[in-house]
Order: structure tokens, then sequence, then C-alpha cells
């Protein structure tokens, strides 16, 4: 899972199940009522797609409200994700995949 496009504090590249596992988890510990809802699905070809996402939480200590859009770029294999690389955009999605 690869979050080096992200402005937040999880920015970097997560390897494995494991560490994936983590870095979603310091999400759950961090923050409270998360919601992370699909808005837009487009498939690029059979093995890739975007995905459109809108994220509001808040700090589970501070209170901070988050409220944000972003896009991943999936990989697949057979229906399974190989890779995930978020873009803070849709536009920036769709760029990289034309990039390609």
């Amino acid at each position: 899972m690869d979050w080096s496009n992200s402005i937040g504090p999880a920015k970097g590249v997560y390897h494995g199940r494991d560490e994936v596992r983590a870095f979603l988890g310091s999400y759950l510990d961090a923050f409270e009522d998360l919601s992370w809802n699909a808005e837009e699905i487009i498939e690029i070809d059979d093995d890739h797609l975007i995905a459109v996402n809108h994220i509001r939480m808040r700090g589970r200590g501070s209170g901070v409200e988050v409220d944000a859009v972003g896009a991943q770029l999936w990989t697949l294999v057979d229906g399974v994700a190989l890779s995930i690389k978020l873009y803070q955009s849709k536009a920036d999605a769709l760029e990289a995949v034309a990039a390609s």
C-alpha cells in the first residue's frame, strides 16, 4: 500500500498484510466516527481500477474533524488486491494511469 502521496502523518509505503493492518489500525486508534465511502469506481482494465473515496473522521483525543476526498489506484490479480496507491484527487489518479 503506497501512501507516499499523502499530505497527512501516515505518509509512507506499507508492505505486506501485517504493515497494512497496522496502518489501518492506527487510524482506528487515532480517530473515532470514522467513515470511508466509495463515491465512484472507475474500471481501467481487467487488472486496475480507481476508487474515489470520501473519508470523514474525528480525532479521538483532539476532536479535530477531517473531511477529505481522495483516490486510490488498485492493481488486482485474479480479483485479489496486489497493490493500492493513494492520489490526492481523481484527476491525479487518472493522470498517473495515462502516463503509464
